[in-house]
């Protein structure tokens, strides 16, 4: 077996077997590439001649620098904020090879979803991986209409009751040695009584730290803002960052010296959402909760969409709807009034 690199951001390593043109696997062996489907030595390619011919016809995974490539052009599209251009990456990498992504057709597209749908999944799931296996035609430039679910009206958020915050916030610092504790539970009331999306907070460095704000980069291409602080807040802030942040560069949020990752921080909620028996608790569930406690607290609407840094309004306003919960307690508090009323009467 041999390995050999080719141009154009693909390689072929070490392996048994590969995809070609047509889906007809080819073997590696002795620097050649062989089509065992064809006669007897019929159909043998020196892979010298192979590294000089582009490769898009075998559908392996793309190379490291073309997903870059990829990630970059979809964040500076204007369309997709920085993680989900990230995980358009993933998607278009896990999926590349099943779907044939270097030379795709409808019909494998729409096999895969209906293949997906059998085993439960959800229309709005499936429509979310067609759409980034959309925008990676639409880097390379090939014309490819994506299948799209009718997708049905989504459920209302959770969002978490004030119990709910503060068992988290409880459980947090109480878990693991002193330092990870602490550092979780200010991670925990950042995201709560700032609002912040989890990219937001990925990102903010010490330096956005100030007196009694903090300035806040929205990954959504949104204005960059100011987030007032609570005085308790301001103090655990303090505290994390005299006495036990790690290293991590100009990062706010560390491990290990270096800055906290998505998936950390998404792992960390999970996890001690479970702990407190809150296992429907989710870092954005707690952007959700801010924003629902302020509006019930009648801050000004304008004020809330400046905190949680919407673009529109009309974002905001969502969180003014009455839940379908809400609603059916309202109506029917106001009948029993009506007929308590009559029978004293």
């Amino acid at each position: 077996m041999v390995s050999a690199s080719v141009h154009d951001g693909w390689s072929v390593r070490s392996a048994k077997w590969c995809r070609a043109a047509g889906h007809q696997p080819y073997k590696l062996a002795e620097g050649f590439l062989y089509n065992p489907r064809e006669d007897a030595g019929a159909d043998w390619l020196p892979l010298n001649l192979l590294a000089l011919l582009t490769i898009r016809g075998i559908g392996m995974k793309p190379g490291k620098e073309e997903l870059a490539s990829f990630r970059t052009w979809a964040a500076g599209s204007g369309s997709y904020s920085l993680s989900t251009a990230k995980r358009m990456g993933r998607t278009v990498s896990s999926l590349f090879e099943r779907l044939g992504l270097d030379r795709p057709n409808p019909s494998t597209l729409w096999t895969y979803v209906e293949e997906q749908l059998k085993k439960g999944r959800r229309e709005g799931t499936i429509n979310c991986q067609m759409r980034d296996v959309g925008a990676w035609l639409k880097f390379k430039n090939i014309k490819i209409e994506v299948p799209t679910m009718h997708q049905r009206r989504a459920a209302e958020p959770w969002v978490p009751s004030d119990g709910d915050v503060m068992k988290l916030i409880q459980q947090s610092a109480s878990q693991g040695r002193r330092g990870p504790a602490f550092r979780n539970k200010v991670i925990v009331e950042v995201l709560a009584f700032c609002g912040l999306r989890l990219g937001e907070l990925i990102d903010l460095n010490i330096s956005d730290v100030r007196d009694g704000y903090i300035k806040v980069r929205s990954e959504k291409r949104e204005a960059e803002r100011r987030v007032g602080l609570p005085g308790f807040l301001i103090a655990d802030l303090r505290t994390y960052v005299t006495h036990y942040r790690t290293g991590g560069g100009e990062a706010l949020f560390t491990t290990y010296g270096k800055r906290l990752s998505y998936s950390a921080v998404r792992k960390m909620i999970k996890r001690e959402g479970r702990r407190a028996g809150i296992e429907q608790m989710h870092p954005h569930a707690l952007r959700h909760w801010c924003a629902t406690r302020l509006v019930r607290s009648g801050v000004n609407l304008r004020a809330v969409q400046v905190h949680l840094g919407h673009a529109s309004v009309s974002t905001t306003q969502l969180y003014t709807h009455l839940s379908t919960e809400e609603a059916a307690r309202e109506v029917t508090g106001a009948f029993e009034s009506v007929f308590s009323e009559s029978r004293q009467s």
